[in-house]
């Protein structure tokens, strides 16, 4: 009796512990995952039940929902057998996948598969920017501007700003598409998008001669240049704001270093490496039995001119290989095509696949990041024998 009490308590201590571990990883469905995502910095499992791979993958994840270092991090999985549809919208197209949100931006992870090197994933994206904590993972798309911290706020770059009443009807019926827009443009580098009350703050709108709501001003370097009057539609504010930033763009840079890197090289060289796409040439350029990596950009976007040596550095790297493209698109020369494909923020890298969108890539933009993700893609559809015309993947 006694023995068999033993065993009675060990069985309810390693139910209470899985039970307590269970608790530290949360169950996605296609009911709460988009509120989910927004809400909290959550790292995402996609995985089927009849995946080996993703069976493997279950006590690591357990693991690691459980030892977090970061408890605001959130540990969380989906099953893609029950939820394709969702699954599918945040292009999983194997298993497992795993992928890091922060407020509903995912950034797929690509590294081994063990506790440490997610939790240095992790850390890795927060050091992308010294004040990310501040800046990312607490980040609104809309900041609320005031009479005391207008001027701070205005002063540098780009700002779209909305000055409304909460009594105006034609603001509540603009605000969901004043929030679907900043959603959707405000991972754009230099660019806010704001509100002011001006029942709460009459002196600032006095100022600013507001004399009607809503009132859409575009500021640039905290003077306004421009009041936005046509229809108050998604598609047209955001074909609005584009064109600003094009007009602008000598504002915000000089000549970016991309051109200064190509004009280092010599006419032979350039043509071989830069595949420049458009509207016309882009089926033609994605569509074809290999792979194209392509760079979705804007010649005034500071991260798209840092990426630029690099990108080129790895279309010379494959520049002899019919098979793999290396190729981008200027979506300020391009805006209906980089709509196309949903292109919210520069520079965005998509690999595609015998002209299919596979994977959007969001790993560190250096040479040897952006060859191994490539590799590791390649090896994983089955198509190695690619890097086998002058190298080999792994010895690379």
């Amino acid at each position: 009796m006694m023995f068999f009490n033993k065993l009675l308590l060990i069985g309810l201590l390693i139910y209470y512990y899985c039970t307590i571990v269970q608790s530290e990883i949360i169950q996605l469905t296609s009911h709460n995952i988009s509120q989910y995502l927004q809400d909290h910095v959550t790292f995402v499992k996609f995985y089927a039940n009849w995946c080996p791979h993703s069976k493997k993958l279950e006590p690591t994840w357990t693991r690691f929902a459980e030892t977090k270092a970061n408890r605001d991090l959130h540990v969380a999985k989906i099953d893609c057998s029950q939820d394709a549809l969702i699954c599918s919208d945040h292009d999983i197209f194997g298993y497992p996948t795993l992928k890091l949100f922060v407020r509903g931006s995912g950034a797929r992870y690509e590294g081994p598969r063990q506790v440490e090197s997610l939790e240095a994933f992790y850390r890795e994206k927060l050091a992308e920017d010294v004040n990310f904590e501040d800046n990312v993972a607490t980040k609104k798309p809309i900041t609320e501007l005031t009479t005391e911290n207008f001027a701070q706020m205005t002063a540098k770059n780009f700002a779209f700003i909305v000055f409304f009443a909460p009594w105006c009807s034609h603001c509540k019926m603009f605000k969901p598409v004043f929030q679907e827009l900043a959603k959707q443009m405000f991972n754009i580098d230099g660019l806010m998008f704001a509100t002011v009350d001006c029942t709460m703050h009459q002196s600032l709108c006095e100022r600013q001669r507001i004399k009607g709501y809503p009132t859409l001003i575009w500021f640039e370097d905290g003077v306004e240049k421009d009041r936005y009057v046509e229809a108050r539609e998604l598609n047209r504010i955001q074909n609005y704001i584009e064109l600003k930033l094009k007009e602008a763009k000598h504002l915000v840079t000089e000549a970016p270093p991309a051109v200064q890197y190509e004009e280092e090289q010599n006419d032979e060289e350039l043509s071989e490496t830069d595949n420049i796409l458009n509207i016309k040439t882009f089926t033609q350029g994605v569509s074809f039995e290999g792979y194209a990596f392509v760079n979705f950009g804007a010649p005034w976007c500071s991260h798209c001119q840092k990426l630029a040596p690099i990108w080129n550095q790895l279309a010379h790297k494959f520049s002899h290989h019919d098979e793999i493209r290396i190729s981008r698109v200027d979506c300020t020369a391009s805006e209906s095509l980089c709509r196309d494909y949903g292109i919210r923020a520069f520079p965005t890298l998509i690999l595609f696949r015998y002209g299919e969108s596979k994977v959007e890539y969001s790993g560190s933009r250096d040479f040897d990041s952006l060859y191994k993700f490539l590799a590791d893609q390649i090896e994983f559809f089955g198509d190695e024998y690619l890097f086998k015309q002058d190298y080999r993947i792994k010895n690379e």
